[in-house]
């Protein structure tokens, strides 16, 4: 009875993981479609008001962030960091929508923070169907994008914010909070880099050493 149980409970989770996956991949793939035809559609200036089109898109992408975060707190798949994540789109969705003067830069900024997710689910759901080698590569890409643009261009989307006048004050607060989370992510992700780095090179004994140590750290 208690090996059916835990079948059970593996089948609802494999099932629920699933679900997960492939509704997030949604998100990221809707998300990164009306961003890039905005950007190719409408002009490039910063203050403006929506377009019926990207606000149609924030709306969805807040149902998601509800949806995912009532799951999260449901089954317990998501950690603190994830959570305070999701509170912090919420709120950022909350005033961009109320102000009517962002929407160049909230879709700019939705946009990078969604091109390295299609990357992080096919690492998870190759990894699930024991295709490792292609799982590896799927997360080579996704620790390189997610590095670049969180380190690189996320403390030039905070400048961008922070230097706008007319900017709501929490639109800048929640930017900068966003940026100090994504750097804890960065940290990371590092250490699963080093992990990786560490398998791919079983006799170099400094690389295995790496990934302890950097792990120690957290």
């Amino acid at each position: 009875k208690l090996d059916e149980a835990k079948d059970a409970r593996t089948r609802r989770n494999n099932k629920i993981e699933y679900q997960n996956h492939f509704i997030s991949l949604s998100h990221a793939v809707f998300c990164l479609g009306i961003c890039t035809y905005s950007l190719l559609k409408y002009p490039w200036q910063s203050g403006r008001d929506w377009f019926d089109l990207e606000r149609i898109c924030i709306k969805s992408s807040f149902c998601y962030f509800i949806y995912d975060t009532v799951y999260g707190l449901i089954y317990q798949y998501n950690h603190v960091w994830m959570n305070l994540h999701h509170a912090v789109m919420f709120t950022s969705y909350f005033f961009a929508l109320r102000s009517n003067n962002c929407a160049f830069e909230m879709i700019v900024s939705l946009l990078l923070g969604e091109l390295s997710t299609p990357f992080n689910i096919f690492r998870q759901v190759l990894a699930a169907d024991n295709r490792e080698d292609e799982s590896k590569v799927q997360g080579k890409i996704f620790i390189g994008s997610f590095l670049f643009f969180r380190l690189i261009c996320g403390p030039l989307i905070a400048k961008w914010f922070c230097d706008r006048e007319g900017m709501h004050v929490v639109l800048k607060f929640v930017c900068c909070f966003m940026i100090w989370v994504g750097y804890i992510w960065c940290w990371r992700i590092m250490n699963m880099a080093a992990k990786q780095l560490a398998e791919g090179s079983p006799n170099n004994e400094s690389l295995h050493a790496l990934y302890p140590n950097a792990k120690s750290l957290r």
